[in-house]
């Protein structure tokens, strides 16, 4: 968990925001000194925020991402002493979040990342320290988008999109994240005005931990097409044609 207020009172040890910055600063150094590209992510704090910023203002070719679960969800949650919100990066401050929401707007993040690190659920105990950092993300990564940073209107659609689609696509240099003519036939079809509540028992990942266990969600992932074939379904979404 993040370094901090909540990790002293619980007297649980902390990732402190130092560990990642000093590594965003060394890997920055690198890539202004080769002048190579370079991408960094998950990110989580605000220090490595001001780097990355200050560092594409000087035109070096840097990208970054970041997570839904730290777009979120504060390092509060963790009173509760529920494993599953031990997740890396770890979930930060209040603070944190705020900085990570308006980069994401303002393009200092170029990408959202599902961060999903599946555990075992017998390895996700009831012991908080002593629990491994990880949790499903695959399949709540869009609708947390659409909650958390759509419909309270810090992000656009189109912006949206481009953060999960467009530029992770462009950062890897696949010919992918676009519907335009002689693209790649991967399609995903969504309902932007579904409403739906987590229960990662119903999960087709073998893991069954998320931070997002109980929260109701706007907008869903209906049909998936991989290479011009359709290859998943939501069942509650189904009387919608693919």
């Amino acid at each position: 968990m993040h370094d901090g207020q909540v990790s002293l009172v619980l007297g649980l040890k902390g990732l402190p925001t130092e560990a990642e910055d000093l590594a965003v600063a060394r890997d920055v150094r690198v890539a202004e000194a080769t002048k190579g590209r370079l991408h960094i992510g998950p990110v989580s704090t605000m220090g490595a925020i001001d780097m990355i910023g200050r560092v594409k203002n000087r035109g070096i070719a840097i990208t970054a991402s970041v997570c839904p679960h730290n777009l979120h969800g504060s390092d509060a949650l963790l009173r509760s002493f529920d494993s599953r919100f031990k997740v890396h990066p770890p979930m930060r401050s209040p603070a944190h979040v705020e900085t990570l929401q308006h980069a994401v707007a303002d393009g200092t993040i170029d990408a959202i990342q599902s961060g999903h690190m599946p555990r075992a659920g017998e390895k996700k105990g009831n012991d908080l320290d002593e629990s491994p950092f990880g949790a499903a993300a695959l399949e709540t990564t869009f609708s947390a988008v659409v909650t958390d940073m759509v419909r309270t209107n810090i992000l656009s659609w189109s912006r949206a999109i481009e953060c999960l689609s467009t530029n992770p696509a462009k950062i890897a240099k696949l010919p992918a994240g676009t519907l335009g003519i002689g693209a790649p036939a991967d399609v995903t079809i969504i309902n932007p005005e579904s409403q739906w509540t987590v229960h990662a028992s119903e999960f087709l990942s073998r893991c069954q931990s998320t931070p997002m266990e109980n929260r109701e969600l706007y907008g869903r992932v209906t049909h998936t097409i991989v290479g011009g074939r359709l290859l998943f379904v939501c069942v509650e979404e189904s009387s919608i044609v693919a």
